[in-house]
């Protein structure tokens, strides 16, 4: 069977940018609906950290790109706000979404902020 072009894409995210022998890095996803973490692999770009004003004072906010796949198994079918993500030792909620690609995946805007116990964010990481 040949693949279309919508298939190649998917299956090259998967198997070439989703690996962690290629572009992927462990991250561990955890949705704030259940609770319940996952290891998955993701794409993670580095963005520069933005100058913010919180009640708390002016600070920056560490910012990530990530792009994890859109399945069930081996990523997040609906990614959401403030889910969290334990990236290389730190931890990241998300701030927005947007997705899937065509490529099958999801590209999420993450923050590395303080969130209480509500999941209202309280301030900057420093």
């Amino acid at each position: 069977m040949t693949l279309t072009f919508k298939q190649m894409l998917i299956a090259d995210a998967k198997e070439i940018f989703l690996n962690l022998n290629e572009f992927g890095e462990a991250i561990t996803y955890t949705p704030i609906a259940t609770g319940t973490a996952k290891v998955l692999v993701g794409v993670i770009k580095d963005e520069p950290e933005i100058p913010i004003d919180w009640d708390d004072g002016t600070g920056t906010k560490a910012t990530l790109e990530v792009h994890i796949s859109n399945d069930a198994t081996s990523g997040v079918v609906s990614p959401a706000r403030l889910d969290s993500l334990l990236i290389r030792g730190a931890t990241y909620y998300v701030r927005n979404k947007s997705g899937p690609d065509v490529d099958g995946t999801w590209n999420l805007d993450v923050v590395k902020v303080d969130v209480d116990e509500k999941g209202s964010i309280r301030r900057v990481n420093r």
